[in-house]
């Protein structure tokens, strides 16, 4: 079922089913800024990443010396379990509590949340996850929201870039031939841009550990249109693309793929939230856009 949110200058519209973004609309331009989703190409929006972010060795980790299986992202993004708790014309809430099914893959007592919040030209996701259990809880999160690009007509994909609020130096790390993080880097950067192509993406997702910048702009050098995402609460960036898509996805995780060199212990993985026995945690980024 789809839901409708709305503020004087953009429409959003949530797909119930793993409560993904699949539409922000100007109301002005009658632009569409989110990726269609066409399953030819890549079937996603905007999945969200729950209770982990990338692909696990194996699909399986170690808990207690118990292995468990959890597929690529989690399961948040393929459930339709999600409960609309609040609707109002600019808000959405959507709640998950584990079930049986989810037990048998991630064995903690919590309740999952997620909140889309609209105000003019911004839209806001947070992200909440309560431990309603007496032992620590140990998962990642993450958001994988694909904007269209080229961002407006008569622009071509190479026209586009990422703009960063500073300069960057990092190396971006890259995954092997198994999903996982391996030893190969690629630079990207040049000064605050990543300048985009198809041809960025031919080994999968470019993945960023330690920017300094906590906003990243979406634009194109021919005209004056901007996305922008906001990720102050978030550790990691991915910025990923099919070599055939014409969208970009801007990425903030807490959380990252497995390292080809993993004991497959969640508790010392790469990126793992800690959560203390009946504490929360909480999360936001948002999409902002000028037109």
């Amino acid at each position: 079922m789809k839901y409708t949110i709305e503020s004087d200058e953009f429409i959003a519209i949530v797909e119930s089913k793993g409560a993904e973004l699949i539409s922000l609309t100007s109301r002005s331009s009658f632009r569409e800024y989110i990726w269609e989703g066409n399953p030819e190409i890549w079937e996603g929006q905007s999945p969200v990443l729950f209770p982990i972010v990338g692909i696990l060795k194996n699909g399986k980790y170690l808990l207690n010396g118990k292995e468990y299986s959890i597929p690529k992202h989690g399961f948040i993004r393929r459930t339709t379990k999600l409960t609309l708790k609040n609707q109002t014309t600019d808000r959405l809430v959507f709640e998950l509590l584990p079930d049986d099914e989810i037990k048998q893959m991630f064995p903690f007592d919590f309740l999952f949340q997620i909140s889309f919040h609209i105000m003019g030209n911004k839209l806001i996701v947070t992200y909440k996850v309560e431990n309603r259990g007496d032992s620590e809880m140990f998962f990642s999160i993450g958001a994988h929201p694909a904007f269209n690009c080229p961002i407006r007509e008569g622009d071509s994909y190479d026209d586009c870039y990422i703009e960063f609020e500073e300069d960057e130096v990092e190396y971006a790390m890259l995954l092997n031939r198994d999903g996982l993080i391996g030893r190969d880097v690629k630079e990207v950067f040049e000064g605050d841009k990543i300048r985009l192509s198809h041809e960025l993406f031919a080994n999968d997702v470019l993945m960023f550990k330690s920017l300094k910048s906590r906003e990243v702009s979406l634009r194109s050098v021919k005209t004056g249109t901007t996305v922008i995402v906001k990720f102050g609460d978030f550790e990691y960036l991915g910025i990923w693309s099919k070599p055939n898509g014409d969208f970009v996805s801007i990425e903030p995780w807490n959380g990252i793929n497995d390292f080809e060199y993993t004991n497959s212990d969640i508790k010392t993985k790469e990126g793992i939230i800690t959560l203390g026995a009946w504490s929360t945690f909480q999360a936001s980024y948002s999409i902002e856009v000028e037109e």
